[in-house]
């Protein structure tokens, strides 16, 4: 996995999107992730971490490095707000969409920039997961 899924810890309030809301849901807003599990303690706790992968496999069996093995991956178990838990492997999360509630808002000043790479800049944030950012141009030299 990548830095993006190094966020998703024990104790950490995060939230993210889901590659199958289908089977899923979409309700990952401000969860809780309680721990981070292999295939064999996911187990022992009570989930069925193959059913699960069946199910949700269909809609991400074309994403790159994704195995039909679901021992081969992660799991964390997280906490909703209204305080259902769920069990989820990591390939199941969309990476670009996670966000930790440590999150603040940042403010840059870049000089020399012109309409094309402000154009690609607002592209890269969208395609990184961050969709709410205001754009004002200061001067038009």
């Amino acid at each position: 996995m990548s830095a993006k899924t190094d966020l998703l810890v024990a104790n950490r309030r995060v939230s993210f999107s889901v590659a199958a809301p289908q089977v899923l849901g979409s309700d990952f807003g401000s969860v809780l992730v309680n721990a981070r599990l292999n295939y064999d303690l996911a187990s022992r706790l009570g989930y069925s971490p193959s059913q699960l992968h069946n199910l949700v496999y269909p809609y991400i069996k074309n994403n790159p490095g994704v195995s039909n093995d679901p021992r081969s991956y992660e799991y964390i178990e997280v906490t909703k707000p209204g305080g259902s838990t769920t069990l989820l492997g990591l390939p199941w999360i969309v990476e670009s969409s996670i966000l930790t509630a440590e999150s603040t808002t940042w403010q840059y000043q870049i000089s020399n920039m012109g309409i094309v790479e402000s154009q690609l800049l607002d592209e890269w944030l969208k395609t990184n997961g961050f969709k709410t950012f205001t754009k004002i141009a200061l001067d038009n030299t």
